[in-house]
């Protein structure tokens, strides 16, 4: 028994399983003290990556910005001055352009003589005046009741078209044709009110079910304005023809 113990290989074999031992229990506690860090480490570089992330989405989003995300943010904050000066713009822009298809062969564009300045100032000063106010309103007024689109339209086109139309033609025959006797004023304005009413039922009632039915809303009021230059041109040919018999 002594042998064994006083065996120098045995010696040898204790002393290196006891090193083995410490050398394990040391790298079990360096992995122990070690886990943490590597843990805040991990911790950290997750979160960086997804700072880099939401910087990444928050630069993706401000390229992505749009003139059309511009004009909505404009109108949500400035509805009536927006609606105002587009509406002038396309009012004037409409009559231009009328008067541009109805001009003789033998005037020519740049010459200029065709143009009726005085025509198109009398329908910008009436669409800020009155046409842009009016409608806000009337629109106003239309959401707030929450009527079916079928509603909607019916009462749009057929209780206040009449009615707003008419106000334009009394207001165009008296500021621009000069009409200042009343009565000459009503039978006018009675004698041109089909011929404009029929007409822009054609044009907005399909316009109207179109918008409401397949448009989504912030896409609503950019396809009507479009729209809107269109008949602006219809409108002002026929109150200028209109105006000639």
């Amino acid at each position: 028994q002594n042998k064994m113990v006083n065996d120098p290989h045995v010696e040898f074999s204790i002393n290196e399983a006891r090193k083995l031992k410490e050398e394990r229990e040391k790298s079990k506690k360096l992995q122990s003290e070690s886990s943490p860090n590597n843990e805040m480490k991990s911790e950290e570089e997750t979160e960086a990556k997804t700072v880099g992330e939401d910087r990444d989405d928050t630069t993706t989003d401000k390229k992505s910005i749009s003139i059309l995300d511009i004009y909505q943010s404009l109108l949500q904050d400035y509805p009536f001055f927006v609606n105002s000066a587009q509406s002038a713009v396309l009012m004037g822009l409409g009559a231009l352009i009328s008067q541009l298809l109805n001009k003789s062969t033998t005037e020519t564009i740049i010459d200029m003589n065709w143009i009726n300045w005085k025509e198109i100032q009398v329908m910008v000063t009436m669409s800020l005046v009155f046409i842009t106010p009016t409608l806000i309103w009337f629109y106003g007024m239309l959401k707030k009741a929450s009527l079916s689109v079928l509603s909607s339209v019916i009462v749009d086109q057929f209780l206040f078209s009449p009615i707003f139309n008419a106000m334009i033609i009394s207001f165009r025959l008296y500021f621009l044709n000069d009409v200042h006797d009343l009565e000459v004023l009503k039978n006018q304005v009675i004698a041109i009110l089909p011929g404009a009413v029929i007409p822009s039922w054609f044009f907005w009632i399909p316009q109207r079910f179109v918008a409401l039915t397949y448009f989504p809303p912030a896409l609503q009021l950019p396809f009507t304005t479009v729209c809107s230059l269109f008949w602006n041109i219809i409108f002002a040919l026929i109150l200028s023809n209109s105006s000639k018999k």
